[in-house]
């Protein structure tokens, strides 16, 4: 049994930062297509920002089962996989918002050599 709960602990665990990465990969790609908004039509914008809000709702819920400790595997791993399908919704949106850029971008002669 002992084992059966250190497995479990680790998986928590797992889904947790795996929960939190995925939210911060969910945030970036909102980002990514704020900044090319200029490029691109609002809604891919909108959409990867919505899907970056659900990716931190569905973390923030893992994290407050671990500070209440009630963490139920199952549970936990639900919200896991809800933060990974926001992140790949946030993801398809940035690529969509990066196709209809550079489409854009090319039209208008806003080639940039911008860093950052």
């Amino acid at each position: 049994m002992h084992g059966d709960d250190e497995l479990a602990r680790k998986a928590v665990r797992a889904a947790r930062e795996l929960s939190h990465c995925a939210t911060s990969l969910a945030s970036e790609a909102a980002n990514l297509a704020r900044a090319l908004e200029a490029h691109h039509s609002a809604e891919h914008t909108f959409a990867a920002s919505k899907a970056s809000l659900d990716a931190a709702q569905a973390s923030f819920a893992i994290d407050d089962m671990a500070a209440t400790g009630r963490v139920e595997l199952v549970e936990v791993l639900d919200h896991a996989h809800l933060s990974i399908e926001a992140a790949e919704h946030a993801v398809r949106a940035a690529k969509r918002a990066i196709a209809e850029a550079r489409v854009n971008a090319g039209r208008s002669g806003g080639a940039s050599s911008a860093t950052g």
